[in-house]
C-alpha cells in the first residue's frame, strides 16, 4: 500500500507505484484525509486517483505501507487510520517504507523507527540520534530515502526484499536502470 494525501510528492509516489506493479506486486494507492474523497492533489498541481481510501485497507494483510514525501505530510501524518496500520506494521514486523521528509514528519513522532534512517537532508535535525547521510537506509523493517533523487532505487530495493533480487534486477533491466 502506497499512502498518499493532498501535497504528497508525486514523483515519489508515481516511482514506487509504477516499480512495484513492474514486480508484479498488487499495489493499493490509499487516499488519507483528502477533501475530494479519492482524488488527491499532490504537491504540484497535478491530481491521482487513488485505488480507494485508506480506511478499505484496514482488514487486508499488508506486506508494505510506503509513504512518500510531500509539500505537506499533514494528511498523512494526522490519519489516525495510517498511524494505526503503521503501528501494526511494525507490531508485526511488516515492511515500512518512508521518502524525503516522510521519515522526519510521519515515522519520528509516532516512534515508527527501529534503527539508523535517512531522510531529505532539510530534515535531518529532526531525527537526531537516527540520522544517517546517505541515499537510503534499510534496518530490519524500515527502508527510508532522500527524496526524488533516490526514490527509483528505494523502490528496487523495495521489490528485491519483497520478491527477491532476481525481480529488482529484472524491473531495473525493464526500465533501462543500473542497479
Amino acid at each position: 500500500m502506497i499512502a498518499v494525501s493532498d501535497g504528497s510528492d508525486e514523483l515519489e509516489t508515481l516511482i514506487l507505484y509504477d516499480v512495484l506493479k513492474r514486480a508484479n506486486i498488487r499495489v493499493i494507492l490509499a487516499a488519507c484525509s483528502t477533501k475530494d474523497g479519492k482524488i488527491v492533489h499532490t504537491s504540484h498541481g497535478m491530481k491521482l486517483v487513488t485505488t480507494s481510501p485508506v480506511e478499505d485497507s484496514v482488514d487486508y494483510n499488508i506486506d508494505l505501507i510506503a509513504l512518500p514525501g510531500g509539500e505537506t505530510l499533514d494528511g498523512l501524518r494526522d490519519c489516525e487510520v495510517l498511524i494505526k496500520l503503521l503501528k501494526k506494521q511494525v507490531e508485526k514486523g511488516k515492511w515500512i517504507a518512508a521518502l524525503s521528509n516522510a521519515p522526519a514528519e510521519i515515522l519520528m513522532p509516532h516512534l515508527l523507527l527501529d534503527g539508523k534512517a535517512t531522510c531529505h537532508p532539510s530534515k535531518a535535525r529532526d531525527m537526531t540520534g537516527y540520522f544517517v547521510d546517505q541515499d537510503f537506509a534499510v534496518t530490519k523493517t524500515c527502508i527510508t530515502s532522500q527524496g526524488q533523487g533516490t526514490a527509483m532505487r528505494c523502490a528496487l530495493k523495495l521489490v528485491e526484499i519483497l520478491c527477491g533480487h532476481e525481480a529488482a534486477k529484472r524491473v531495473a533491466n525493464e526500465i533501462l536502470f543500473t542497479l
